[in-house]
């Protein structure tokens, strides 16, 4: 299984999650080294069926999808019952809605943190970082849902496929690439890649 795919997720019973501060939330999930660790909690709003705090080894997340995803199963498992057809996830971004459709679980995304145009230098470090140059760029923008990612549009499948990071270039930067396949793989719309803030290429997260 993927690492980003792999989380923990601690859940509220008689001895809540709820009493956990910050700091040991933080410490647990550094501790634990994996990419995700979820916190249930109690919820603080009336149409919240619980509320989740999720954390990476390093930081604090307002939402990201496979934790969201993964704790509502998790939840529903232990005897979660939400009030309303859909499951309403609490979180720093906001009341997220969960569809069930048999064992199948989706999500509503939040709005966007943050959106539209890259400033120049910025661009021109990701372009120097996966060796890019403007011709094979169609469009980018940021996509910040809570993590910080910015995507790229390219021309080609190839393009995407060509890229070799150099990740000291673009430490600390999250930056997704996406191209339509245009035919090249049979039943495939888009070729996605992944390139993480902590230097290397996820295989899942991004898309």
């Amino acid at each position: 299984m993927p690492e980003a795919e792999i989380f923990v997720c601690i859940r509220y019973s008689e001895r809540h999650a709820d009493d956990l501060d910050t700091s040991t939330m933080a410490k647990f999930a550094n501790w634990t080294n994996l990419s995700e660790t979820t916190f249930l909690l109690k919820p603080t709003v009336p149409d919240a069926d619980y509320r989740v705090r999720i954390f990476t080894p390093h930081q604090e997340l307002p939402f990201a999808g496979h934790p969201t995803l993964g704790s509502c199963h998790a939840w529903l498992t232990l005897g979660g019952k939400p009030k309303q057809p859909v499951v309403i996830q609490e979180c720093q971004a906001g009341l997220i809605r969960i569809r069930r459709d048999g064992d199948i679980l989706s999500f509503l995304a939040p709005d966007l943190i943050k959106t539209g145009h890259i400033d120049n230098d910025l661009m021109k470090r990701v372009m120097s970082g996966l060796s890019l140059s403007p011709e094979m760029i169609v469009d980018a923008s940021w996509v910040d849902n809570g993590p910080g990612w910015m995507a790229l549009l390219l021309k080609s499948r190839d393009d995407v496929l060509r890229v070799r990071p150099n990740y000291q270039s673009i430490s600390g930067l999250r930056v997704g690439l996406i191209a339509p396949c245009l035919g090249d793989v049979d039943g495939v719309d888009f070729e996605v890649r992944a390139f993480t803030a902590a230097g290397y290429e996820d295989p899942v997260t991004g898309t």
